[in-house]
C-alpha cells in the first residue's frame, strides 16, 4: 500500500489519466505488452512505472484462472451414457440463414449427436433431447449444461422426472464446458464447409 502511494505521488494526475486512457484505447493489452509499448513510444519513466503497478478493473474481472483448466476431464466417465454434455450451437447455411442446433456429446466416448431446433424454449429442447439422444441410447446418469435459459425451468423438471442429475457450469467460465465448446467448434467448421461447397 505504501509502495502504491509513493508511485501515485511520483506521477501527475495527467500521466495517470493518459496511462489508463492508452490502456483502454489499445484494447486492454497484457501488462508486459502494455509496458513494452509505452517504453517503445518514449513515455515518461514515471508513467511506465505506474503502468507496471496499476490494476485495470476490466482486466481483473475477466482474468483467467492462474492454473488453467484443461478442456476435457482428466478422468473420463467409465462407460457410455454416464455423462452427456449439452450446448446450443449457432450455424449458418449457404444462404446465410442462421440455425440453432442442440449439441450432445458423451463424455466417455466423445460420441457426438446434434439436432436442429425450431426454437430455444426449454420444452422444445427437452423434446429434441429425448428424440435425438434418449430414444436411441436411454437416459444418461448425468447431464452437464451451461447457464442458458433453455436449460432452466421445464428442462430441470424433466431431468428430475427422468432421474437425470443435471449439473450447471459457472457463469462466464467457458473452460468448464470445454468438451462441449470444442465439439461445438467442430460442428461449426463442418457446417461452414458444407455451406461453401
Amino acid at each position: 500500500e505504501d509502495c502504491r502511494r509513493n508511485l501515485i505521488s511520483k506521477t501527475t494526475r495527467k500521466q495517470r489519466k493518459a496511462v489508463r486512457k492508452a490502456h483502454r484505447g489499445l484494447g486492454h493489452p497484457s501488462r508486459p505488452v502494455f509496458v513494452k509499448m509505452l517504453r517503445l513510444a518514449g513515455s515518461h519513466q514515471n508513467a511506465i512505472e505506474y503502468a507496471r503497478k496499476w490494476v485495470c478493473q476490466v482486466c481483473a474481472a475477466s482474468k483467467m484462472p492462474k492454473a488453467p483448466h484443461v478442456t476435457t476431464t482428466t478422468l473420463r466417465p467409465g462407460g457410455f451414457n454416464e455423462t452427456v454434455v449439452m450446448d446450443l450451437k449457432y450455424l449458418k447455411d449457404s444462404n446465410r440463414k442462421q440455425w440453432v442446433a442442440l449439441s450432445m456429446i458423451d463424455a466417455g466416448t466423445c460420441w457426438h449427436v446434434a439436432v436442429l431446433l425450431k426454437n430455444r424454449k426449454p420444452s422444445h429442447v427437452v423434446r429434441m433431447m429425448i428424440e435425438g439422444w434418449i430414444r436411441h441410447y436411454g437416459c444418461p446418469r448425468q447431464i452437464v449444461v451451461d447457464q442458458g435459459g433453455e436449460f432452466e425451468g421445464y428442462f430441470n423438471e424433466k431431468c428430475d422426472e427422468l432421474g437425470i442429475d443435471a449439473s450447471v457450469t459457472a457463469s462466464h467460465a467457458a473452460w468448464q464446458h470445454g468438451l462441449a465448446e470444442r465439439h461445438g467448434g467442430l460442428l461449426g467448421t463442418i457446417s461452414r464447409k458444407s455451406a461453401i461447397s
